[in-house]
């Protein structure tokens, strides 16, 4: 596939439906991602999985 990502993405957003499906796009163009709803978890995986990039929800609740 022409533009084939082959990154490593976190996404970390309170909304569901937002980030499994920007997560199922980024998977689609090849990407291998994760996606936590909780901003405490997310940093609990951070050094197992090692992202190139992260796209953080910046309010959401129990940690901005």
């Amino acid at each position: 596939m022409s533009g084939a990502l082959s990154a490593r993405v976190m996404i970390v957003d309170e909304n569901r439906d937002v980030s499994t499906t920007l997560g199922v796009l980024l998977e689609l163009h090849g990407a291998v991602v994760e996606v936590h709803d909780d901003g405490h978890v997310a940093l609990t995986r951070i050094d197992a999985f090692q992202p190139v990039v992260v796209l953080i929800d910046l309010g959401m609740p129990r940690m901005d």
